[in-house]
């Protein structure tokens, strides 16, 4: 099969989520067993503490004899639109529930290739997700114009970070100016002399831009899947570099409310987006990126948010 080791799961957890996708759906499965014999069947039960996987039986004793008396089987399907993938070895004949059943171990890997857009899940601006992406210091060697760039870059961010603290502290004196008011008489005094106290340190140590941060650009999600997601660039300055075969390291997705996960990843493609709704920004770009690498916590990481990005769609189709 083609799809990469990006397709190839091997976190037990995730393994076990995807299986229970699958009997959820009431997905069916196949298995070649030798010859023109071809088990049908389904996941009825998925047991993670156990890890033991349970299927359905055949209406066909022969498929039941050959699936118990094989080594290995290898399973397949196709569940809205994904290939999937999965060997068992060592099935057993049982019950479950009161109904004839197959167990067998949980596999140690799953074969779950989504092609990008086949298994997905949208981002919208009530569940918003980000992507934080630092961009390298260019080379010594590196072409005038590709210098210039990351210059210019970086003064931007330099100053949006600059001008983010200028508004914090603005709201924070708002803050204190609200909780004077209300303070009595005696506790006055101590408060102001505090504040004093504080900003006369500010003056001498102005709070500055982290310089590990000027050359970091942060992009809204607008799609996921486990393989990659869709990026929305709203800034021309930044479009430098997004062109397709970037690769960039360390970026972190970042989950409201779930966490986040660090990812590395690959420029797909890119396109500038001329009819948009959103009139706040003129400059609009998508940007679609693909995962490579990915580690296991972060496919954890990712996969539970598509759970919980899917759970969200459908309650609002329910109303």
């Amino acid at each position: 099969m083609s799809g990469g080791d990006n397709a190839v799961l091997h976190n037990r957890l995730m393994i076990a989520n995807n299986l229970v996708l699958l009997a959820k759906e009431k997905c069916m499965i196949s298995a070649p067993l030798g010859g023109k014999n071809n088990l049908l069947t389904s996941v009825m039960y998925v047991d993670v503490k156990s890890n033991v996987l349970v299927f359905d039986t055949s209406p066909s004793e022969k498929m039941n004899e050959l699936c118990v008396r094989s080594r290995r089987v290898q399973f397949s399907a196709i569940f809205n639109g994904v290939k999937v993938a999965f060997t068992c070895e060592k099935i057993t004949r049982s019950r479950y529930n009161g109904y004839d059943a197959f167990l067998t171990e949980l596999p140690h890997s799953l074969y779950w290739f989504d092609r990008r857009g086949a298994f997905r899940v949208g981002i919208t601006k009530m569940t918003p997700a980000t992507c934080k992406i630092t961009i390298p210091m260019p080379e010594e060697d590196a072409k005038p114009e590709n210098i210039a760039n990351f210059k210019r870059l970086t003064t931007i961010i330099r100053q949006q970070l600059l001008d983010k603290i200028e508004k914090d502290l603005r709201d924070e004196l708002i803050d204190f100016e609200k909780a004077y008011l209300k303070m009595p008489a005696e506790k006055r005094i101590k408060a102001k002399l505090e504040r004093d106290k504080l900003e006369k340190e500010r003056e001498q140590n102005p709070i500055i831009p982290d310089e590990n941060l000027v050359s970091t650009i942060e992009l809204c999600l607008t799609d996921l899947s486990m393989g990659g997601c869709a990026l929305t660039n709203n800034s021309s300055d930044y479009s430098s570099f997004l062109t397709p075969n970037t690769v960039y390291e360390n970026c972190v997705l970042v989950f409201p409310e779930y966490g986040q996960a660090e990812v590395n990843l690959e420029v797909m493609l890119q396109r500038e987006i001329e009819d948009t709704d959103d009139k706040i920004f003129k400059f609009h770009e998508f940007v679609g990126v693909k995962f490579i690498d990915s580690t296991q916590t972060a496919e954890s990481s990712i996969f539970r948010y598509i759970q919980a990005m899917d759970r969200v769609m459908k309650n609002r189709k329910e109303f």
